[in-house]
């Protein structure tokens, strides 16, 4: 079996899911998801919850709750467990992630392994795109405004816009850490865009956790739709990812409804540099090759 250890927000959860699918898909073994790492936030820092059950994720299992690394170690095999007297072995290897490259051994693990890390990179899981089409769909259908939504979106020339603020804003740690985005950089990405496909009729749907910000400081001279809604994450993103373009943030979170986007011809337009710390935006290449970065 291979093992992955949820953490933070939904997207990032997206991330471990996917590393740890393929993984699990090229062994021929079953996946589970460990989830404890969200009873453990502390007071202070982003609430985190799970964020994946409403897709249809069904080849994955959830880790029993009593479940800890030490005592997976000292679990016996299935073989172990059908002969009796025979003493345990220990079944899983703890593969923890370092900096913020690409790691290619990840793919090469070997059965029993548990995964601890963010695997930002498409790499982990671009041969099995189609699959994580299929499996990150919501169960639910489409209902109310998001309807009428999802009908202008697919109808038009729908560019997905998303900022993201919250943590990055409030807490001078993330801020430092990741830096925030002003208008400047929405209005640029839109004229590149404009020029690139030829459209002057662009539909912009716009995506944030601050959308009280962005009503008043995004002027960017299209049709504006901006998302105002009790949305989950999911369900934004199944809205997203059916846009014809895409102008993300710095986040893991309007990455994951460009890269799900499955139109033909889309541009996806990403910041020059995803993290402020130089550290780690000079290790990083979670930006696609195919996308452009401004």
């Amino acid at each position: 079996m291979i093992v992955t250890k949820l953490q933070g927000g939904h997207s990032n959860q997206l991330f471990q899911y996917a590393a740890a699918r393929n993984l699990a898909m090229r062994l021929g073994v079953e996946l589970y998801m460990d989830r404890q790492w969200f009873s453990t936030i502390a007071e202070g820092d982003t609430t985190r919850v799970y964020e994946l059950d409403g897709y249809k994720l069904e080849q994955a299992f959830i880790a029993s709750e009593s479940f800890t690394l030490a005592e997976t170690r000292r679990r016996p095999s299935k073989l172990r467990r059908l002969l009796a007297g025979a003493p345990p072995k220990p079944v899983l290897e703890h593969y923890r992630q370092q900096g913020h490259g690409f790691d290619d051994h990840v793919l090469r693990l070997a059965d029993d392994s548990y995964l601890e890390g963010w695997w930002q990179d498409e790499r982990y899981f671009q041969d099995i795109r189609q699959t994580l089409l299929e499996e990150i769909e919501l169960k639910d259908a489409v209902t109310g405004e998001d309807a009428e939504r999802l009908r202008r979106i697919r109808d038009g020339v729908s560019v997905s816009v998303h900022v993201r603020r919250g943590d990055y804003v409030t807490n001078p740690a993330t801020r430092a850490f990741h830096g925030v985005l002003g208008a400047d950089y929405y209005a640029a990405s839109l004229q590149r865009l404009a020029e690139m496909t030829g459209e002057r009729d662009l539909e912009l749907f716009v995506f944030s956790n601050d959308i009280d910000w962005c009503k008043q400081q995004l002027r960017l001279g299209y049709r504006t739709t901006f998302v105002d809604s009790d949305n989950s994450g999911a369900e934004d993103m199944r809205l997203m990812k059916e846009c014809r373009h895409h102008v993300i943030a710095n986040s893991s979170f309007s990455w994951w409804g460009a890269w799900l986007s499955d139109h033909p011809g889309k541009v996806v337009i990403a910041p020059k540099n995803w993290f402020s710390n130089p550290d780690a935006n000079a290790e990083t290449e979670i930006v696609p090759a195919s996308w452009l970065r401004l």
